[in-house]
């Protein structure tokens, strides 16, 4: 990446940067995509409610019509409330279970329960999926997610776009990752 933007978060021991063209998606979009989200299924609508809202959203506006827009979403979870959930690999395998049915064509490419990231071990998953917009359209997506632990929380952080190898920015999806930067104590 060329130009990035960082989002950094002292309170949180949280960095992460992303190309400077993507823009944060505002509070009110966020909870306008949320709702239009909830109305593709029900068993979406349940899978949304259970989550923790997103600190931050960006995505990519200049994508080309008909593809699924380049977007990353990171959420911090209470490391107890996941230890008491069963684990990353429990919460994995009951987000997988949700997805399945939220997603008629979902297919999980890969499961990695314990892998390290950023210094840490935690859990990665890729899966690909298709997502209708308001107006019935399907966009087909490929999507990465992680599960970073610390001593205070755990981040969920997912990367997604087109599953179009041609449309893809591979390079800048590697880059983020790379950019991921957690305080491990608290």
């Amino acid at each position: 990446m060329a130009s990035v933007q960082t989002f950094n978060s002292s309170q949180l021991g949280f960095s992460i940067s992303y190309p400077d063209s993507w823009q944060v998606v505002p509070a009110p979009w966020m909870r306008q995509f949320i709702g239009r989200a909830k109305n593709t299924s029900a068993k979406m609508a349940e899978y949304l409610a259970m989550g923790s809202p997103p600190f931050l959203i960006v995505h990519d506006p200049t994508v080309p019509p008909g593809l699924a827009v380049p977007a990353l979403k990171c959420q911090a979870y209470s490391a107890a409330a996941i230890a008491a959930a069963g684990g990353i690999p429990a919460v994995f395998a009951s987000m997988l279970g949700h997805m399945q049915q939220a997603f008629p064509d979902f297919k999980l490419h890969e499961f990695s329960p314990e892998c390290v990231v950023s210094g840490v071990v935690g859990g990665r998953l890729t899966a690909s999926m298709s997502v209708l917009n308001p107006e019935g359209e399907s966009f087909h997506g490929l999507s990465e997610l992680l599960f970073l632990p610390t001593r205070a929380c755990v981040f969920s952080i997912g990367i997604t776009a087109t599953s179009d190898k041609a449309y893809r920015p591979e390079e800048e999806l590697a880059e983020i990752k790379r950019s991921i930067r957690l305080r491990l104590t608290a």
